[in-house]
């Protein structure tokens, strides 16, 4: 199970559901920040309308059918003012709203939602957004205050837990499990240079839609001073510089007199709105929206966990994630981290085992909620946001994680797979592998004359073996077609028409012989010449001229069935010339043909042949007997010998699951894997490695 889901995760479909936006306002400090004058739904109507504008003005008003908001505090669960903020925003009454509420992670559920309705064929484009403003609705502290008196005095202490204000949850979390004050404010100190680091890098700037709102001063009373003014928010203004140990170290504890958590190594309460724009990757092909997609959402789930102890949900939902999806801690690049408080932030990085990824800046780079602030209802959405750009940003990796803690008890995480811009062919089908040290080969796509541009200059280039294809009949002799058509790059063009001549009259020669006809003596111009001596006599019938003291120059002929093989190979090879010159001698750089000439390039080729078993069902054992290769060569060591004969093996056989484990296992070295579709039931395979740098092609052919 853990291998098919692996599979499914590697491979590309048109009923993928994708992020083609992800935007967010500016995250802002409640009571005194610059959104503090704002309504939520003011922040909504303004994130929404960013994210309406993503779609091509040739998209029908009718584009997305759905939207979900997540909310946590707005007055009747935010449905009312949520769905005049969407009609203000320009969408059209026939566009669908609902709200969600499940508490910190309200925003991230939505978006697991909306890809649930894609996914079942409901819709097949949505928004998952969310909104807050803590500045308009925190009055109760998130606690509410007329509850069943049955239930406040309950007897169980679970029941009694789940109206626990969340400091108390954060003091249990360092109790239990040993988070020390110094930890946390350590913790937090960072998470402030890191988000310090990337406003200043920009690298929040395509996530952040600038909002125009209203603002007044106010003086530490929280009095207003001071004239209305119209301004436009453009970052977010809860992050601190400078911030060091010794002036947290200051703070008091905010929850109980001898506690560890302070309001500086806690998240702030903030404003802000996060909206989401997610699709079947076919819908958005057909909007022309391919080349905006910003990742694919894979899988989410929730657990349960003692409402006194809510913080370490994320330690829970991760490892339930990754099981799910095939994956292991070390296969995710990034990491989204809600941080409600340092104390249970730094536990679910402990018990993950990520102290390593935290130190190295794949856990929240970018800081996160203590830096940059958790407006409830939106803080879901904003991680994705952060989550996608980050690691599209990034030089490598492409699989990332968004988890929060929730209050009364749970955890939530989603597994997001970023795609970058790319290049591809309607007849091919690429999967990129970057020789980063995970063991997950990311991203990859199924193209399709819907999906995938045609490549440029700079795509054959970089991938120009994957682009050699045949639309019939890629045989063993393919990598010499190759060759052949490399040498020949800058030869006249005569040379390969003469080339295609040959071929021509060794096809017409042995279509003859497969007919019966006779074959007048002489030589024919590309005429197999390996076994001299051999003779036709008038009724076809093969014979060895052995008085002969000139050799003959005819095709050697075993019965008509000889004949076809040869004749299928002729044309074949015919084929491939023409698909290797349309390649190769039509935009193929001359440094790279004479480094390729050379063997700079350290090319060891494999041609494997594997094949069918007849049509004849059930007989399992002559299959297994005519499936694998007659022969393979590698020089590209031990380990090159090792990765194909595995793989190619479990390709040959029909053993998905096999295949996908000798990938994962030396997926240090795997930079590429380009599959082919084939003719019928069969499917070819390119492998590409990169053992120090250097490029190692293989190719193989099976079912």
């Amino acid at each position: 199970m853990t291998l098919r889901a692996t599979a499914e995760l590697l491979v590309r479909s048109a009923s993928d559901v994708v992020l083609v936006s992800a935007l967010r306002t500016p995250v802002c400090r409640a009571y005194k920040g610059r959104l503090r004058d704002a309504y939520p739904e003011e922040l909504l109507a303004s994130v929404l309308a960013a994210t309406r504008a993503a779609l091509p003005a040739s998209a029908p008003a009718s584009a997305v059918e759905d939207v979900a908001v997540g909310v946590v505090l707005s007055e009747l669960g935010g449905s009312k003012a949520a769905r005049m903020a969407l009609n203000h925003a320009g969408f059209p009454v026939s566009t669908t709203l609902y709200t969600v509420n499940r508490a910190c992670a309200s925003s991230l559920q939505a978006v697991a939602a909306v890809a649930a309705d894609i996914r079942a064929g409901t819709i097949s484009a949505g928004i998952a957004a969310g909104m807050e403003s803590m500045t308009r609705n925190y009055g109760s502290r998130a606690v509410p205050q007329d509850v069943w008196p049955a239930l406040r005095d309950s007897e169980e202490k679970n029941v009694r837990d789940c109206v626990m204000p969340m400091g108390l949850t954060s003091e249990n979390v360092a109790e239990r499990y040993g988070v020390s004050r110094h930890d946390q404010d350590a913790f937090a100190v960072e998470s402030h240079r890191r988000a310090a680091a990337a406003r200043a890098s920009g690298a929040f700037d395509a996530e952040i839609s600038p909002v125009r709102t209203r603002f007044q001063e106010v003086d530490k009373q929280g009095k207003p001073v001071g004239e209305l003014q119209q301004i436009t928010v453009t970052h977010d203004d809860g992050i601190r510089e400078g911030v060091t140990l010794d002036a947290l170290a200051k703070l008091k504890p905010a929850f109980t007199p001898s506690g560890a958590s302070t309001a500086g190594n806690s998240s702030q309460v903030s404003d802000g709105a996060a909206a989401t724009l997610l699709m079947r990757r076919d819908a958005a092909a057909a909007l022309g929206l391919s080349g905006s997609v910003l990742g694919r959402y894979v899988a989410g789930v929730t657990v349960g966990c003692a409402p006194d102890e809510m913080g370490i949900g994320p330690a829970l939902a991760v490892p339930k994630l990754l099981s799910r999806v095939g994956l292991e801690t070390r296969d995710v690049h990034r990491w989204e981290v809600n941080e409600a408080f340092a104390s249970q932030a730094l536990h679910c990085v402990r018990a993950l085992g990520l102290e390593d990824a935290w130190a190295r800046g794949e856990v929240n780079p970018d800081g996160g909620a203590i830096a940059l602030g958790h407006p409830l209802g939106a803080t879901g959405a904003r991680l994705v946001a952060t989550l996608v750009h980050g690691l599209r940003r990034a030089a490598k990796g492409d699989v990332g994680v968004a988890t929060l803690c929730i209050g009364t008890g749970m955890g939530h995480a989603a597994l997001f797979v970023a795609e970058r811009p790319r290049h591809g062919s309607a007849s091919t089908v690429v999967l990129i592998k970057r020789a980063h040290q995970s063991a997950l080969c990311v991203p990859s796509y199924v193209a399709s004359d819907e999906l995938a541009p045609q490549p440029d200059a700079q795509a054959k280039e970089r991938f120009a073996d994957s682009h050699i294809v045949a639309e019939k009949g890629v045989s063993t002799r393919f990598a010499a077609a190759a060759r052949h058509a490399m040498t020949e790059r800058h030869a006249p063009e005569a040379a390969l028409e003469t080339k295609r001549v040959r071929i021509r009259a060794s096809v017409a020669l042995q279509h003859d012989r497969v007919n019966g006809a006779r074959v007048a003596d002489g030589p024919v111009s590309g005429v197999s010449r390996k076994r001299p001596g051999l003779g036709v006599a008038g009724d076809g019938v093969p014979r060895r001229d052995e008085d002969s003291a000139e050799p003959t120059q005819r095709l050697v002929l075993d019965g008509r069935s000889q004949h076809r093989r040869h004749l299928a190979r002729a044309e074949r090879r015919l084929q491939l010339h023409a698909a290797a010159q349309a390649t190769y001698l039509n935009g193929a750089p001359r440094g790279e043909l004479d480094k390729r000439r050379a063997g700079k390039a350290y090319a060891a080729r494999v041609a494997v042949a594997a094949h069918g078993d007849g049509g004849r069902a059930g007989c399992e054992r002559n299959r297994r007997k005519t499936l694998f290769s007659r022969h393979i060569s590698v020089t590209g060591g031990l380990r090159g010998r090792q990765i194909v004969k595995g793989l190619v093996q479990s390709v040959a056989t029909g053993d998905k699951e096999r295949a996908i484990a000798t990938i994962l296992e030396w997926s240090g070295v795997l930079e590429r894997i380009t599959y082919l579709p084939g003719v019928g039931v069969k499917k070819r395979w390119q492998i590409v490695l990169s053992p120090s740098f250097k490029k190692v092609c293989f190719f193989a052919q099976g079912h």
